[in-house]
């Protein structure tokens, strides 16, 4: 085989490789099951009318469990943490907020700052503050790793194939290879 071919398929191997380990993360991650297992089992689907804030439910936090984590399906909504007494905690308008929390009681609510009514589901978890810290680096650390060995694949694989096509070969071998006749079938 040409070694500019052979080029090609080790840098497609290796952005595989890469692709793999980013695909497979949920299944190598410390804490990702523990996190998304609660999100999945807390979540609450509203319908949030134009201009107004709905209470979504209530949530408390102990000195173990410290950290109030909330994902939606919409990042055109503001999600707020309250204070039992209506006093705001903490508030995100990108669809999600993670807060470290003192023990006590909180609301959640999503406000829809758009004209139109929203459907939004609504994943909460209160979950220890180092499980989620540790996830976040965890995963950032995996992702910049193998997003790092796609781009070392892509890199050789492209070198691979300029190489390729400035030699010219790239036609004429392939035709080579795939219609010569194997001449150790003629010997006897």
């Amino acid at each position: 085989m040409n070694k500019n071919l052979s080029l090609i398929a080790v840098g497609i191997l290796i952005f595989l490789l890469g692709l793999a380990g980013n695909l497979l993360m949920p299944f190598y991650l410390p804490y990702y099951h523990q996190i998304d297992s609660e999100l999945v089992n807390h979540t609450v689907n509203v319908k949030v009318n134009p201009s107004l804030t709905e209470k979504v439910v209530n949530v408390t936090a102990t000195d173990k469990n410290n950290t109030i984590y909330v994902v939606t399906n919409n990042s055109n909504v503001n999600v707020f943490i309250y204070y039992n007494n209506l006093t705001l905690a903490f508030n995100n308008s990108n669809g999600f907020i993670a807060a470290r929390v003192t023990p006590g009681n909180y609301i959640l609510a999503i406000n829809n700052p758009t004209s139109s009514p929203q459907p939004v589901s609504v994943h909460y978890a209160v979950i220890p503050a180092y499980e989620l810290s540790n996830f976040d680096s965890y995963s950032s650390i995996a992702g910049t790793v193998t997003e790092f060995i796609m781009a070392i694949g892509i890199v050789i694989a492209g070198i691979g194939l300029i190489k390729a096509i400035f030699s010219g070969k790239i036609g004429t071998k392939l035709d080579r290879i795939l219609q010569t006749p194997d001449k150790s079938k003629g010997r006897k």
